[in-house]
């Protein structure tokens, strides 16, 4: 890792590097990117160390550490293993069910998923994914 990369993932940037950001913003929003509006992808990428991320997804992802800080190392662990992030609407993920049987609640947010003692978790609606199980 070099330093102008340490620096900047420690919300320092040197004078190079914000002119490098801010010519990427400027191309992302050209291709019609919403770089003002948070992106798991860019999240995840933030969590790996990347540059493909912006402020808002950097901002997100650190109160999201803060809720969840094992989430950095299962990002980086999932990496490491090769698995890949797919970021995905809830009908997208409903669609991956199209052929088999949701079994109940079908799919819901993550933390909605048989909660052990019957009730979601306080912070349920923070957590960004959804899950089902389905049989065939």
């Amino acid at each position: 890792m070099t330093s102008s990369i340490r620096l900047w993932y420690h919300g320092l940037v040197d004078d190079d590097r914000q002119d490098e950001q801010q010519q990427q913003h400027d191309i992302w929003q050209a291709l019609g990117i919403h770089t003002d509006v948070p992106h798991p992808a860019r999240i995840y990428d933030y969590l790996l160390g990347g540059t493909d991320n912006f402020t808002v997804d950097r901002e997100l992802a650190d109160l999201q550490l803060q809720v969840q800080p094992q989430m950095k190392r299962t990002t980086e662990e999932n990496a490491r293993r090769g698995v890949t992030f797919v970021g995905r609407a809830k009908h997208e993920v409903e669609s991956l069910f199209n052929e088999w049987e949701l079994v109940e609640p079908g799919v819901v947010p993550i933390a909605y998923w048989r909660p052990d003692d019957g009730r979601p978790d306080v912070n349920a609606d923070r957590v960004w994914g959804y899950c089902g199980v389905a049989r065939g």
